[in-house]
């Protein structure tokens, strides 16, 4: 028995648009001989993610299970919505889910008590209604504020932008996996965080302070 001890994995920043495409997943030959060997979902830009990182407006938390008790939130990010699935196999991200949900027995956070939060976990899928569709189990769920969220984002574009470079190079770290799974268009998500960037710049251009002679 090998005595390697697992190592967690780096989070990847990943937009919504990416990430619910990523129905696909895998082990890594090096990981077989842990205990717990990870599962990695693939992402269409061909780089497999074991834990992600997502942003976004908290929108509504519902219970959804007794036993174990299970909460289901919406995130609504940039990009699209993201479904998080919290229980108390989570325990640090359950508690902040349950301090954050409506106290007169609603599921939807008004505009008044929506949170902005910064999400770490791990992709899983859900089954339901004859379709499969990807959602977080929550290892942390962090109330944060408007200002992260932009550093966030344009971390996140950066890091898009790497991986479908290399995926449009033919050099991504699963391409050919990516290529033989997904019919994905790239060119979409790529307009899309040309967008983000640009509306970032215009932004920055009409925050600036004009400059005065003496």
């Amino acid at each position: 028995m090998s005595n390697n001890a697992p190592t967690r994995n780096e989070a990847v920043r990943v937009f919504a648009s990416e990430l619910n495409e990523a129905k696909v997943t895998y082990q890594r030959e090096e990981d077989l001989d842990q205990q717990n060997t990870p599962n990695y979902h693939l992402l269409p830009t061909g780089k497999g993610a074991n834990r992600i990182v997502i942003m976004g407006a908290l929108t509504t938390v519902t219970k959804v299970k007794d036993d174990p008790k299970t909460l289901r939130s919406r995130v609504v990010g940039p990009t699209g919505e993201s479904f998080l699935y919290a229980s108390t196999y989570n325990p640090d991200a359950l508690s902040t889910l349950e301090d954050l949900k409506p106290d007169d027995g609603s599921n939807e956070l008004n505009a008044e008590n929506v949170q902005t939060v910064m999400v770490i976990g791990k992709p899983t899928i859900i089954e339901g209604n004859n379709e499969q569709y990807v959602a977080i189990n929550p290892e942390k769920v962090i109330i944060s504020d408007g200002e992260t969220q932009d550093r966030w984002i344009c971390k996140t574009i950066e890091d898009t932008l790497d991986r479908l470079d290399a995926y449009e190079n033919e050099n991504a770290p699963r391409q050919e996996y990516a290529e033989a799974k997904y019919n994905f268009n790239h060119y979409e998500l790529r307009q899309k965080v040309g967008e983000m960037t640009n509306s970032f710049e215009t932004n920055s251009s009409s925050n600036a302070q004009p400059t005065t002679g003496d």
